[in-house]
C-alpha cells in the first residue's frame, strides 16, 4: 500500500514549466484551481504556547455570539483548562461554543512519563461546550483502513464570524506549554476576515454535520455582512477536505512555480517522496536559492528517522538543510514557507504525502511583504539556533532503520 501511493504521488506531480507556461502569474494559477480568496486586515502572529494560550482566553473572554474551534488534537494540560475555562465563561453570556478534534486524540502519550494523556472530555461537556469527535476509530470501523487514514488536522479558530485564528498548535500539552518547559515553537496567525470566517464556517459546519447528531445550518451563524476598508490586504484560503481535493498540493507547487529567488521553509515532519523532492529540484534547476530547516528534539523517533532520511535526497538536489537545536529542547512544529519576500504561507500542512493526499489540512498564503518583514525576527531566531547539515551526516541517516521508519511513516506521519 505504501509503494502504491508513492507511485500515484509520483504520477500526478505537475512539472513547475509547465504551469508556469499555461498561467502567467501566481495568482491566475490560483484561480483556475479554484483556490477562493479573503481580504483581510491585521495579522498577528504568536510563536509559542504561553503566548498564544493569553491570546487565545482574551479572544474568548471578548466573544459576543459565537466561537468554533477545529482542533486536531486535544489533551490534558493547564493551558488546556485555562483555555475550557474561557469557554465556560463564554457560554454563561450566551456564547455559542462548538469545538471539533479528531480521534487520533485519543492515542497520545506523554513523552516524559509514557502514559496516555486523556482527553477532558468530561470537563468540557459539563462546561456546556458542544463538542464532536472527526471521523471515529471504533473497532467495527478497522476493516475500513483507508477511512483510519483520513483525519482532521486543521487547526483554526473562528470568533464572532470576524476573526479567524489558523496555525499548527493543538489545545494540549506539545503547544500550548512554554518553551521553557520543552513546549513546541509553532505558530498562530490571527486576522480579521469577515469573508475567510465565513469561508471556515461553512468548512466547519460540513465537518460537524458528518459526525454529530445535532445538525448546524450557517443561518445559525449569521451576522450583518462586515465589509473590511479599501486598504485590505487579498489572501488565498486552502482548506483541504478529503480525497481527491488537494489544495495544498496546489498552494505548494505555486510557491515553487512562482518563486524567483528563494525559498525558506521551516518542517518538522518533512518526509519526501519523489514529487515533493521533484519540486525543490525543479526550483533549484531555475536558480532558485531553496533553505529548508528542519527540527531536532522530535517528539517520536520514528519521526527523525523518517525525516532526516531524505535530507541526502534534498542536498542532493541542490537545497540547503539545517537542523534547528532548541536551547531549551523545544520542537520547532512551525510549518511556514517564505518566497522572494512577499510571500507567506502558515497554517498546518507538513510537507509530506499524508498532508497533500490524506488529511484534511489549513492554509493561509499572503501575498504581503509586511507580514513577511513582521515573521522576519522569528525566522532570525530560529536560523541563529540552527546547524548546516553536511553530506556526510547525510549520509549516517541511510540505514535500514531511517528507511523502514521513512516507509511506515509515509501514510502515519
Amino acid at each position: 500500500m505504501v509503494i502504491g501511493s508513492l507511485l500515484i504521488s509520483c504520477s500526478t506531480v505537475n512539472t513547475l514549466s509547465m504551469i508556469s507556461e499555461q498561467h502567467p502569474s501566481l495568482a491566475a494559477y490560483l484561480s483556475e484551481k479554484d483556490i477562493p480568496t479573503a481580504a483581510y486586515r491585521d495579522p498577528q502572529f504568536y510563536y509559542d504556547g504561553s503566548t498564544w494560550s493569553d491570546r487565545a482566553v482574551e479572544l474568548i473572554d471578548g466573544a459576543e455570539r459565537s466561537i468554533l474551534i477545529d482542533s486536531f488534537l486535544i489533551g490534558e494540560h493547564v493551558q488546556t483548562h485555562r483555555i475550557i475555562d474561557a469557554m465556560e465563561r463564554a457560554v454563561g453570556r450566551g456564547v455559542q461554543v462548538y469545538l471539533i478534534f479528531d480521534s487520533a486524540s485519543y492515542y497520545r502519550v506523554d513523552r516524559f512519563t509514557g502514559r496516555g494523556v486523556p482527553v477532558p472530555l468530561q470537563r468540557i461537556r459539563a462546561a456546556g461546550i458542544l463538542i464532536t469527535e472527526y471521523n471515529p476509530v471504533r473497532a467495527s470501523r478497522i476493516y475500513r483502513l483507508a477511512g483510519l487514514f483520513d483525519r482532521d488536522h486543521r487547526k483554526y479558530w473562528i470568533i464572532d464570524q470576524k476573526t479567524v485564528v489558523v496555525g499548527g498548535m493543538n489545545i494540549d500539552a506539545d503547544s500550548l506549554a512554554d518553551p521553557s518547559r520543552q513546549g513546541s515553537i509553532d505558530g498562530m496567525t490571527e486576522i480579521c476576515s469577515p469573508e475567510a470566517a465565513a469561508l471556515l464556517t461553512d468548512a466547519f459546519i460540513s465537518t460537524w454535520n458528518a459526525f454529530s447528531l445535532e445538525q448546524l445550518t450557517t443561518n445559525a451563524f449569521s451576522l450583518e455582512a462586515s465589509v473590511l476598508e479599501e486598504d485590505a490586504g487579498t489572501m488565498w484560503v486552502f482548506n483541504q477536505g478529503p480525497f481527491p481535493q488537494e489544495p495544498i498540493a496546489v498552494m505548494y507547487d505555486g510557491l515553487f512555480t512562482y518563486a524567483q529567488r528563494s525559498v525558506w521553509m521551516m518542517q518538522s515532519y518533512m518526509i519526501l517522496t519523489p514529487s515533493l523532492l521533484s519540486r525543490i529540484s525543479q526550483a533549484v534547476d531555475r536558480g532558485v536559492s531553496v533553505h529548508i530547516i528542519l527540527s531536532a528534539n522530535h517528539i517520536s523517533e520514528r519521526f527523525v528517522k523518517a525525516t532526516y532520511y531524505g535530507i541526502r535526497d534534498l542536498l542532493d538536489a541542490g537545497a540547503s538543510v539545517y537542523i534547528y537545536e532548541s536551547p531549551t529542547g523545544s520542537l520547532l512544529h512551525k510549518k511556514l514557507v517564505v518566497a522572494d519576500d512577499h510571500l507567506l504561507s502558515v497554517g498546518s500542512a507538513n510537507y509530506n504525502l499524508r498532508s497533500q493526499r490524506l488529511s484534511r489540512e489549513i492554509s493561509l498564503l499572503f501575498d504581503d511583504e509586511q507580514a513577511v518583514a513582521d515573521m522576519q525576527q522569528f525566522i532570525d531566531e530560529i536560523r541563529a539556533s540552527s546547524r548546516p547539515v553536511t553530506m556526510e551526516e547525510a549520509r549516517e541517516y541511510r540505514s535500514v532503520s531511517f528507511y523502514l521508519s521513512y516507509l511506515i511513516m509515509q501514510l502515519g506521519g
